[in-house]
């Protein structure tokens, strides 16, 4: 039930903790709009969609007959739901229509991510008008909204074959009467929306209040992890805080002491060792009276972290280069590297090489231990190795005592292979090196004899796998192949021709980095300006652009800048970096260049907190991560990213009562904020908390609250400390 957990989760603890939305009444804290009084149908509608924030128009009215745009209907989902707003930057995930800076972007980028307007073929079109069938489909999305089975006798026959379902819910539910005609092409009115909105609501609500059945879901649970349930015949785990909200209590038994010491707990979360056994109950209860319960489970405790699920795949590695020749020749240093998923991972692919186990088949021939480090013994042919945990099991044959490896100029390859250079100017080339199994050479020197050039220099680049190969011409006019030496054998030939350059006829701007990463190193990148004559050949290959002759500007400073030729990332998005040739008052375009910025920082999305409700602070001392169980976030592509707090020196870790929250980059994500009336601060280095004895009570309130990035609160908890 994700989208009925979302709303629970959002409105129905706002009406917890505000008045109740009663199905005939309306606060008496009620809007004056000119064009609704209350003997419009609609003024009990638009009265609660104002008390939800929704304003109507300048002249005072609130446009009850005025026909509802869907952006208009964006706005009025998102704050009837409560939603969080997501930013705007964002709208290009859910729509191809609609831009960071359209009007109302960021309310439409929120209905997207909740997966209430689905858009036709990706577009949201907001100059079309919302009809009535799309309103139906919206609703049902929005609230999760599910037939009773009463199957009302309404009219489908004009409804278009996408909208039926969801119409049809609509009148089993009572929130339509039109059962002759639902008109379902007309265009809805803001008032009829505001009626479908606020009755939808209370269904929703009352169907998510409503606790009739029970049922266990886990027949596995995590070392520190939590036990689920399943309400009303639902497939999908119930929210625990939502039910809770509702007015819900929840108690979990067990058969052994597996919640802190404790055989009962109210969140569910265990703390056992790997092969444990137990069975568990779960109680629902509401102002005392028992109202569902499961049947008792067996349940078998695994380590999450090391318990594979699927091995994606095994590399084998010659130092850091993976070899895929199959071939272990003499002299290899050659590993294998595991990489899949675990139950803790999910669908994320993670590093499995120190959770499997190793096994050759033929030990004569090779031998593997328990990190993957592969011996060749000393017999030749091919060598099976079985990577593998419990069930989940992998193979990779390799053929063993091969020759040593050579550099092989028949594998190797160089692009370009023809050079027009301008003298005294530089070029670049890009050469592969592999050896006579195809595999990548790494740690060869690049060397050349040519007269034609006056220089050749070679970098690994690690990202492709070659080697940048930096050409410099002399002062004199020259032609012919330059050869490239690797380690002293030749590798390949460039076509090279060394000319004095024309005039000036165009330029060229080239940076290594297109697109940086807010969340790495790679948040700058230099431009280089080149200018070529009218053939092709390079007049000078490396302009300043300093703001003397040439000056670099971006199109959009908010995402990146540019000072000096050096590009910064600032905030997502593209941005046009753009250089121009001045000329006095003038300045003329000359080359541009695009720059795509991205933010990988994952966000925290959960945390677990003990169930401890009472320590002991020995000597004034309080270990927080004793307190905090697991935090976990997540990239912005959906993967789980594992979050932990930080153990380092005071100006970077801990800062008083804070602690900084990193991922698993070391990139900070949050913070663990520690509140007492108190005097308490961290020992630097350490998750230690430090009360000041003279300043303190012999028993103090620790308020725990982790924050994530932006210091909103992602959960909190208070425990009694005892000082000691």
């Amino acid at each position: 039930m994700t989208k009925q957990k979302k709303f629970a989760a959002s409105t129905m603890a706002v009406a917890a903790a505000t008045a109740a939305v009663a199905p005939t009444a309306v606060s008496a804290d009620t809007v004056d709009f000119t064009d609704v009084d209350e003997s419009n149908s609609h003024y009990e509608g638009v009265q609660w969609l104002a008390s939800k924030g929704i304003q109507g128009y300048e002249d005072g009215s609130f446009g009850v007959t005025k026909e509802l745009t869907r952006p208009h209907a964006a706005i009025m989902f998102t704050k009837a739901l409560g939603l969080d707003l997501v930013d705007k930057s964002e709208v290009g995930n859910y729509f191809n229509d609609i831009e960071p800076n359209d009007l109302y972007a960021d309310y439409i980028a929120t209905t997207g991510k909740a997966e209430i307007f689905k858009g036709k073929n990706g577009d949201f079109l907001p100059g079309k008008e919302l009809s009535r069938e799309q309103m139906a489909s919206t609703l049902v999305n929005a609230f999760d909204l599910k037939s009773n089975g009463d199957k009302a006798d309404i009219y489908l026959g004009n409804v278009t074959d996408t909208h039926k379902e969801n119409v049809q819910i609509l009148a089993d539910l009572g929130i339509t009467n039109q059962f002759d005609d639902f008109r379902p092409t007309e265009t809805v009115t803001r008032g009829q929306f505001a009626t479908f909105l606020k009755l939808s609501y209370e269904v929703a609500e009352q169907q998510g209040n409503v606790v009739e059945s029970v049922r266990p879901l886990s027949k596995t649970v995590d070392v520190n992890g939590t036990l689920e349930f399943a309400i009303n015949g639902e497939k999908d785990a119930t929210d625990l805080s939502a039910l809770k909200d509702a007015g819900y209590d929840v108690e979990f038994k067990a058969s052994e002491n597996v919640f802190d010491g404790n055989s009962t707990s109210t969140t569910g979360k265990v703390t056992a060792n790997a092969g444990d056994e137990f069975t568990y109950q779960v109680v629902i209860s509401k102002d005392g009276e028992e109202v569902a319960k499961t049947d008792r489970t067996s349940v078998t405790v695994e380590n999450y972290e090391t318990t594979v699920t699927e091995i994606s795949s095994v590399d084998v590695q010659l130092g850091n280069i993976t070899s895929t020749s199959g071939v272990l020749a003499t002299g290899d240093n050659a590993s294998l590297t595991v990489k899949g998923k675990t139950k803790a991972s999910g669908e994320e692919v993670v590093d499995l090489t120190d959770k499997v186990e190793f096994k050759s088949n033929k030990p004569a021939i090779a031998t593997v231990d328990s990190n993957g480090t592969i011996m060749q013994q000393g017999a030749k042919g091919d060598v099976t190795f079985t990577v593998g945990s419990g069930d989940v099991t992998k193979e990779v044959t390799l053929n063993a005592g091969n020759e040593a490896r050579e550099i092989s100029s028949k594998n190797s390859s160089i692009d370009p292979a023809s050079l027009a250079m301008g003298t005294g100017t530089t070029a670049k080339a890009m050469l592969i090196l592999k050896d006579q199994y195809g595999d990548i050479v790494k740690d060869a020197t690049i060397s050349s004899d040519s007269d034609v050039v006056s220089t050749v220099e070679g970098t690994f680049n690690e990202e492709t796998n070659g080697y940048d190969v930096t050409l410099t011409a002399g002062q004199a006019a020259a032609s012919g192949g330059v050869v490239l030496n690797a380690n002293g054998v030749e590798v390949a030939s460039i076509t090279t021709e060394v000319k004095e350059p024309g005039e000036v006829a165009s330029y060229k701007l080239t940076a290594p980095k297109s697109t940086l990463d807010l969340n790495s190193n790679t948040t700058s990148t230099e431009l280089t300006l080149s200018s070529l004559d009218a053939e092709g050949f390079t007049v000078n290959s490396d302009i300043a652009i300093d703001g003397t002759d040439f000056v670099a500007r971006s199109s959009d400073e908010s995402v990146a800048t540019v000072q000096n030729g050096t590009v910064k990332a600032e905030g997502t998005g593209q941005a046009v970096i753009t250089v121009y040739q001045k000329d006095g008052a003038f300045e003329d375009e000359v080359a541009s260049y695009g720059v795509n910025v991205v933010d990988s920082t994952p966000t925290i999305s959960t945390v677990t907190f003990s169930e401890l409700e009472n320590v002991e602070a020995t000597n004034g001392e309080v270990d927080v991560s004793e307190l905090v169980g697991e935090i976990t976030a997540m990239d912005p592509e959906g993967n789980k990213v594992k979050a932990t707090i930080a153990e380092e020196a005071s100006e970077e870790g801990a800062q008083d009562n804070k602690l900084v929250i990193k991922d698993e980059n070391g990139n900070e994500i949050g913070t663990l904020l520690a509140v007492t009336s108190a005097d308490a601060k961290f020992t630097a280095g350490t998750t230690n908390l430090q009360f000041d004895p003279e300043m303190s009570s012999e028993s103090e309130t620790l308020n725990l609250a982790v924050l994530d990035i932006d210091r909103k609160i992602i959960d909190s908890k208070s425990v009694e400390v005892s000082i000691k």
